[in-house]
């Protein structure tokens, strides 16, 4: 018999009290896939649809093994958005990543919102371990989960109004800064209305996380990244391209080789798609457009996996406990999930993550996200 943690337990109970306007707000790794199907068993839902990251599939297929009670059915956002017009034969919808939904302009999320005002959505819970790197992100996640707040039936209807009130604007009608402190307060207690906020480090004993710098002679693209403001997101990405030397794959080479149980990440698909060329049938490869290992390389965990942040969602790989960041991610938040890959429930072995630096715009996006923060919102230009 499955055995949940508090967490879990706890997340059954609050569903009711929230009236079925539940945000799991659990670092990636806390067990959301468990503790979200856990939900809908205990609340007598039968017919479940889940909308996530294809990534993630294998997950939620495997998980779903626990309750045989349940049909269970898993499609991507894209498909979501496309092929989807009825949601009668569901009786529960489950956002897997619902972060997904933050940007108000995008076709999926004007569906979703579209669905849920107009109540053609079967009742739903949310689940992200990163819901925002801004508040105004938050706007349309919970316009999904609850259109019948008075936020959005009363005070800001539309999402532009909610940035007009909240948030200076720049030049190109994006928000910049809260307009007052005050308003941070409200916005993060708005969002705890619905969400069961549960850390990593609170809820499950993972072995130790060893972060090791290793640390290469510069090279002459070294460029001075002091002042963001005079980069745009472009030409930043320009030069951090060059950023991933032939010394540092040199060295990934030689560590693949002695420890086969390692990931690496990279920002640009080039450098991976050279590793794979380089080493064969020694590595599995994915990316955003090869994805011809993915399913392989999730059951079988049985060599390295060279990848782009197109794996940094959805994927359960305990059996290696070696991280590689040929070249970080511009965003906390793919940082934090990328890692969560193997760092996770169910991790019993020592994870070692490897950052190489070489030259200073390593270190400076080192220190970005050592912050929890994006690059992005260094580009001033963006």
């Amino acid at each position: 018999m499955l055995k949940l943690f508090k967490h879990q337990e706890e997340a059954i109970h609050l569903y009711k009290q929230k009236y079925g306007r539940l945000y799991l707000n659990w670092e990636t790794g806390t067990g959301k896939t468990i503790g979200a199907l856990a939900i809908a068993n205990a609340h007598g839902f039968k017919s479940l649809l889940v909308v996530a990251p294809k990534s993630s599939h294998l997950s939620w297929a495997t998980e779903k093994e626990h309750f045989n009670n349940m049909m269970l059915e898993i499609i991507t956002y894209e498909a979501f958005r496309d092929k989807y017009d009825s949601f009668t034969k569901y009786d529960f919808l489950i956002f897997d990543e619902a972060h997904r939904l933050k940007n108000p302009s995008a076709k999926v999320t004007k569906k979703a919102i579209e669905y849920a005002v107009a109540e053609k959505l079967p009742p739903r819970i949310m689940l992200s371990g990163t819901p925002a790197d801004r508040y105004y992100e938050l706007y349309s996640q919970l316009k999904v989960l609850n259109p019948q707040d008075k936020t959005f039936t009363k005070q800001f209807p539309s999402y532009t109004k909610f940035i007009n009130f909240f948030y200076y604007l720049n030049d190109y009608y994006k928000p910049e800064r809260l307009r007052s402190n005050t308003y941070e307060k409200w916005l993060k207690e708005w969002f705890l209305d619905y969400a069961h906020v549960v850390k990593k480090e609170d809820v499950v004993e993972l072995p130790p996380l060893v972060e090791i710098p290793v640390k290469f002679p510069k090279e002459k693209i070294d460029i001075d990244v002091e002042d963001f403001s005079i980069y745009t997101v472009t030409t930043f990405i320009t030069e951090f391209r060059k950023s991933v030397s032939k010394q540092k794959m040199g060295w990934v080479v030689d560590f693949l080789e002695d420890n086969p149980n390692t990931i690496v990440f990279c920002l640009f698909k080039e450098p991976v798609e050279k590793l794979k060329e380089k080493l064969g049938d020694k590595v599995y490869l994915i990316t955003g457009d090869y994805r011809k290992d993915f399913d392989n390389a999730l059951r079988r965990q049985d060599k390295p996996i060279v990848c782009t942040y197109a794996l940094k969602e959805g994927a359960n790989l305990q059996k290696y406990n070696n991280v590689v960041y040929l070249a970080p991610p511009l965003a906390y938040r793919d940082y934090q999930q990328s890692l969560a890959r193997v760092y996770r429930t169910g991790q019993d072995k020592k994870v070692s993550v490897y950052k190489l630096l070489q030259n200073s715009i390593d270190f400076k996006v080192y220190n970005i996200l050592k912050n929890k923060a994006s690059v992005y919102d260094f580009l001033r230009k963006e």
